[in-house]
């Protein structure tokens, strides 16, 4: 091979050794090798602003110098960085090693547009315990920063939040997703439902069913049962016959019960009740769960709003036993009487029947002139003598 040919070769030789993206610094053939790998973390991934974890796959090295290429460095062996624009980065890593020596090795990342911010979540639970840990994991995109509200008092700026509710309830998690980089900003919401499991060791069965053991003569009841509803009675008002006594519907069917010693639970309230040593007894046509120790009672934060019973007069008359201790609504009614006011008992009707509206004379309202005009009432329907009849709570059930 003449000397030209020759001299060809290793002139091009030296171009291409010159335009590798990995340099020899050290003087002679080089003793180690240097590389690194790199990789797009969550949640936006190769988008801006987008955090990059480089890692050094040289064991042997000592000592680095990185250069992310946007004006930025590092000495870890192994760092994360945040690109926050879009672009195209010439990333060195500079390696030193125990001889002395040094390798350079240059690689590109590019980092594409911002991705529209998106907020977003999902959750191992949304239905719980009270003390039951609920991990929210976050699927925002395009976003810097987060904001929790937990609806419960407490907020969090955690990416993936862990969270123990304390109280039952329904609860509105909602998160906030901030961009810093667009000044933007975007919501996202889920519903959790906590919930108290009262008395776990005993068996839930319905009023329904609690009812259907009363075969006509006093029954007391043995452990291992408990009901629970919504109270449907306003003790506020004070037209409910004695401050032991509590209506609890569960939207289908109700019962009166009576406890040992004057109770705090208000209209609305949720309510579940260890049956046991108590009495199942007919009062005056009314079923009543009677002589339950105030212990056995207990609340469960807000009842559910069941909706009244719309029925007619005559639909009463003709099937009252199924619709005692149940709140219903009448519609068209006129109310008559010997005096003008509540209290006692006055004469409603809807065209398709008669009842009586009966008022305690210590109600709250027990002195309030009746209307005269046609009107629609709520109340909880009870019996007397083997009659039904309608009591309102308050002055709220009229319309």
């Amino acid at each position: 091979m003449n000397r030209s040919v020759t001299s060809l070769i290793l002139s091009l030789f030296l171009v291409f050794y010159s335009s590798c993206k990995k340099e020899d610094l050290t003087q002679g053939t080089p003793k180690y090798t240097l590389d690194f790998t790199y990789s797009f973390q969550a949640p936006s991934g190769n988008h801006a602003p987008a955090t990059v974890q480089f890692t050094c796959t040289s064991t042997s090295a000592v000592d680095y110098f990185w250069d992310f290429g946007d004006n930025t460095n590092s000495y870890s062996s192994s760092p994360s960085h945040t690109y926050n624009s879009q672009g195209t980065y010439e990333v060195r890593l500079v390696a030193g090693f125990p001889d002395g020596g040094s390798l350079a090795v240059t690689k590109t990342v590019i980092v594409d547009a911002p991705l529209p911010l998106v907020a977003s979540f999902s959750t191992n639970a949304d239905t719980c315990l009270i003390g039951q840990t609920v991990q929210f994991t976050n699927s925002s995109l395009g976003a810097t920063a987060y904001f929790w509200d937990f609806d419960n008092g407490f907020t969090s700026t955690a990416t993936n939040p862990v969270v123990t509710f304390t109280s039952s309830g329904n609860y509105t998690v909602t998160l906030t997703a901030y961009n810093s980089v667009n000044q933007q900003s975007d919501s996202y919401s889920i519903n959790i439902v906590v919930l108290n499991v009262v008395f776990p060791n005993l068996t839930q069965i319905s009023i329904s069913q609690l009812n259907n053991q009363y075969q006509g003569t006093s029954l007391q009841l043995g452990y291992g049962s408990k009901i629970s509803g919504t109270v449907i009675s306003d003790r506020s008002s004070s037209n409910i016959s004695s401050t032991r006594n509590l209506v609890l519907w569960d939207g289908i069917t109700g019962i009166l019960v009576r406890s040992q010693s004057p109770h705090a639970f208000n209209l609305g309230d949720k309510v579940v009740i260890d049956i046991n040593n108590s009495f199942l007894i007919n009062y005056f046509g009314n079923l009543e769960l009677d002589s339950v120790p105030l212990n056995n009672i207990q609340g469960d934060g807000i009842g559910q709003n069941y909706p009244p019973m719309t029925k007619t007069i005559g639909q009463i008359l003709g099937q009252s036993a199924p619709l005692i201790s149940t709140l219903v609504r009448i519609n068209n009614v006129q109310i008559t009487g010997s005096g003008s006011t509540f209290s006692g008992s006055v004469s409603i009707n809807d065209g398709t029947g008669i009842i009586n509206l009966f008022t305690r004379s210590y109600a709250s309202f027990a002195n309030t002139t009746y209307p005269t005009s046609t009107v629609s009432l709520t109340g909880i329907l009870t019996m007397y003598n083997g009659q039904p009849q309608l009591e309102i709570r308050n002055l709220n059930d009229i319309q």
